[in-house]
This record gives structure tokens, C-alpha cells and sequence, in this order.
């Protein structure tokens, strides 16, 4: 009985390599926030599970945003930790949100390769530009000093454009 039980069990699996655990993280942080929500504190979370050392600090006093600006401050922030296990090769990330009387910046910079020059235009920066533009917001993007890279994003408190918009 014992040499059934002991042939019938599986071998154990190897290690996935890094790159497919980092892709494989990126895309359950992706799934989990369309299907329940993702704090801000949980993708920061998700990103430490996938190895990084992921640093926040907020400054100023936090005010409501509107709808739209919120959800592009947040989407800037899980995009840009996306990037960093996925892309980056960094050690370290880190996510700081700046909170002004007209303005509202989320940064996230990291440790990791960067780039030369100004990055390729993926969908997730392209995202980041089309959901600041749409609250009448810029964004800044490419290699950080010193080495790694950088994500800028000034958002407006008052919901740009479209000032009609409802806070939540």
C-alpha cells in the first residue's frame, strides 16, 4: 500500500524562473483590482511579495478627489509597480503622493535598469497620459537621476476640465 501511495506521489515542481513570477504577480494585481478593488496599500503589498521593497509616504493634507482624478492617481500608482516587477530589475520602489492646495502628485520611482532616453510608449504609460489628460493632469516619465526610473503625475484637486464632476 505504502509503495502505491509513495509512486502516486507528484514530483515536486522546479522554482518558476523570476521573470514568470513577476509577470505572473503583475497580472493577479491586475485581476484582483477589476474584480474587488485593490487598496493602495495592497499593491504596494503585491509588489513586496514579488520581491521589491516598496516604500510609501504621503505628504500634505489629504483632501477628497473627484472620481476621476482619484481613479487616476490610483491606476498611476498600481500601473507604475506593475512596471517595476515586471520591467525594472529594481530591489526598491517608492511611491509618493504629494497632496497641494490646486494639485495632487503621485510619484513612484525605482532602483531598477531605467532606460536611455525617453522610454518606449506601452500601454501602461500611455494609460497614465490618457487618464491625466482626461482630468486635466501631466504626466512625467523616463530615467530617474542617479539611475532607476521615475513616473510624475500632477493631478488637479478640482477635477480639471470637466469642474462638474462629483467627489466622492
Amino acid at each position: 500500500m505504502t509503495d502505491r501511495i509513495r509512486h502516486a506521489a507528484p514530483e515536486p515542481s522546479p522554482a518558476p524562473d523570476e521573470p514568470l513570477l513577476r509577470h505572473l504577480i503583475g497580472d493577479a494585481l491586475r485581476r484582483a483590482r477589476r474584480e474587488r478593488g485593490l487598496t493602495l496599500r495592497e499593491v504596494a503589498e503585491a509588489a513586496r511579495g514579488a520581491g521589491i521593497a516598496v516604500e510609501v509616504k504621503v505628504a500634505g493634507t489629504p483632501v477628497r478627489l473627484p472620481v476621476g482624478t482619484d481613479s487616476a492617481a490610483y491606476r498611476t500608482v498600481q500601473e507604475a509597480l506593475t512596471n517595476v516587477v515586471r520591467h525594472s530589475g529594481a530591489s526598491r520602489a517608492r511611491v509618493r503622493i504629494v497632496h497641494e492646495p490646486s494639485w495632487t502628485t503621485v510619484e513612484v520611482s525605482d532602483d531598477g535598469r531605467g532606460t536611455v532616453g525617453p522610454p518606449a510608449a506601452g500601454n501602461g504609460i500611455t494609460g497614465m497620459r490618457e487618464r491625466a489628460a482626461l482630468v486635466g493632469g501631466e504626466v512625467d516619465v523616463g530615467p530617474a537621476e542617479g539611475g532607476g526610473f521615475r513616473v510624475v503625475v500632477r493631478l488637479p484637486v478640482d477635477g480639471g476640465p470637466d469642474r462638474g464632476e462629483d467627489r466622492r
